[in-house]
């Protein structure tokens, strides 16, 4: 969102997409409320129901995003996409749209760029981003990461994992973040978002983890945002 502010568009709200009962524990429902709270944006969370569309996956979400352009009126959906996504050879998004919602427009402002340039960008002060991991998975990272914010530092030690496969911007799903800080939030409620604490905790048996690989995320009872 912070690259699509642009004075040909107007951002009206953040939202969310998932399947039935969907934990949402790399970017838990409530903090996605307090982003859009701080950026004084709507925020709209669209449940993808496959078997009331014949086991559709792809028309269930067209679906979803037909009645969010009916409760929004918008004419185009951003998203941060990077790269393809597995063996996938379209963007996931942009193939929906193109065939179940082709009045809506797709925007991908962060497309196949390079990932050294991508967190150059994001890192550099005249952006001023406050990014946090929220998810990290073995064997690139440990609990430790949990909560750290995203950094020259951060990057350098990424770099140095990259030899053994890691996506710098972890667009194979390596890591999630969010963004806590920065300027899109100055104009909405309060000042931005703050953690007070951040504790990690260990998922296990998650659908699709593999069974030596170790996936973190934050504890919901024990880690705190806040607004500013």
């Amino acid at each position: 969102m912070q690259d699509f502010y642009h004075p040909q568009y107007q951002v009206v709200a953040l939202v969310a997409f998932g399947p039935k009962a969907a934990s949402f524990r790399a970017h838990p429902i409530e903090w996605q409320q307090l982003q859009a709270q701080a950026a004084g944006v709507r925020f709209y969370q669209y449940e993808i129901d496959a078997d009331a569309h014949d086991g559709d996956y792809k028309r269930a979400y067209g679906a979803a995003i037909q009645q969010l352009v009916q409760d929004t009126g918008i004419s185009c959906l951003v998203t941060g996409d990077i790269d393809y996504v597995g063996s996938m050879t379209t963007n996931f998004i942009t193939e929906v749209c193109e065939k179940h919602v082709p009045w809506c427009g797709v925007e991908l402002p962060l497309w196949q760029q390079d990932r050294e340039e991508l967190l150059r960008e994001m890192l550099s002060p005249e952006v001023d981003l406050d990014i946090r991991y929220t998810c990290v998975k073995s064997p690139h990272f440990d609990a430790s990461w949990i909560g750290r914010r995203l950094d020259q530092h951060a990057v350098d030690e990424m770099r140095s994992k990259s030899q053994g496969g890691l996506d710098l911007s972890g667009e194979n799903g390596e890591y999630h973040t969010m963004v806590v800080n920065g300027p899109m939030y100055r104009c909405g409620k309060g000042d931005g978002l703050a953690f007070d604490a951040v504790q990690p905790h260990e998922l296990e048996q998650q659908r699709g983890q593999p069974s030596d690989q170790r996936w973190f995320v934050c504890d919901l009872e024990r880690t705190i945002l806040r607004q500013r």
